[in-house]
């Protein structure tokens, strides 16, 4: 499979202006949580690794999909408003720092 987005910034800029900031924040939330992951495409999605495969996230026509390491399958889904929200932002960064520490 050829990837079709060389980086996460060309990922993001393809997507329309209502899902961009979305996902924006949630990028944010992951480097911010794990300032040390590497940041990459694979599978035609925003991945992170660190120690491992840290997470992945993908834009959907009404939600987004945010894939962790524990499985190959979505792991949660996301209309596209509650990356604001605090219980979003816990979930995220609760994973993602999970994940570090093992």
């Amino acid at each position: 499979m050829t990837d079709k987005h060389k980086d996460v910034d060309s990922y993001l800029d393809s997507l329309s202006a209502h899902k961009r900031p979305h996902l924006n924040k949630l990028r944010a939330m992951i480097r911010k949580a794990v300032p040390k992951a590497t940041e990459s495409i694979k599978y035609n999605l925003p991945y992170y690794e660190a120690n491992g495969m840290l997470c992945a996230f993908a834009a959907q026509k009404n939600y987004f999909s945010f894939y962790g390491p524990s499985t190959s399958s979505r792991e949660s889904e996301w209309p596209l408003r509650v990356p604001q929200g605090t219980q979003a932002r816990s979930m995220v960064v609760k994973r993602v720092e999970l994940h570090v520490k093992c």
